[in-house]
């Protein structure tokens, strides 16, 4: 569709300030500062629907995934794209049930269920530990930006902390957890 090898878009300054604007706003999300009303990471937080919660989660797991798979699955997906068509399914139904294996186990073995530990305060040091990490993702996908659009970028990065923090406010997620 665009005409671009797998993971090339992810090159061009637009579509990595986009991404780094979702990764900034998802790790103000788990510093507290507001909820995302879809894609709700949150252990313990009400939603009104779970099934387009998952989609959506779903979705945005695949974006931010994409760069870091693409290296590893671009050349068997390509290889996989010139076979026989019971060759193509074979290759995507293996990728499909790896990435749902957890779900499949704990779905005839509900008792492993059991053996996570139950939520809690210390899930708010996990979510506060993988905004760091998100955070740390900005810094990244910031520094393979063209010097340039530093300046546009940070701005931006500015106007999405101010619209989620308003967002915050209005929606009354500034509690101090």
């Amino acid at each position: 569709v665009t005409g671009m090898a797998w993971g090339q878009i992810f090159q061009k300054p637009p579509v990595v300030i986009g991404l780094t604007g979702v990764v900034f706003a998802l790790s103000l999300s788990l510093f507290g500062l507001f909820n995302l009303p879809i894609v709700d990471l949150k252990l313990g937080s009400k939603n009104s629907g779970p099934r387009r919660q998952a989609l959506f989660t779903g979705i945005l797991a695949t974006l931010l995934a994409t760069p870091c798979s693409g290296p590893f699955l671009g050349g068997v997906l390509g290889w996989a794209m010139v076979q026989q068509h019971y060759v193509i399914s074979s290759v995507f139904l293996s990728v499909g049930a790896g990435m749902a294996l957890p779900y499949i186990l704990m779905s005839i073995f509900p008792a492993m269920a059991t053996k996570f530990p139950k939520p809690g305060a210390w899930t708010i040091w996990i979510e506060r530990a993988a905004g760091f990490f998100l955070a740390g993702t900005c810094i990244y996908l910031f520094s393979i930006l063209p010097e340039d659009m530093y300046i546009p970028t940070m701005i931006f990065l500015w106007f999405t902390a101010v619209g989620a923090w308003m967002w915050g406010l209005s929606a009354g997620t500034d509690k101090k957890s």
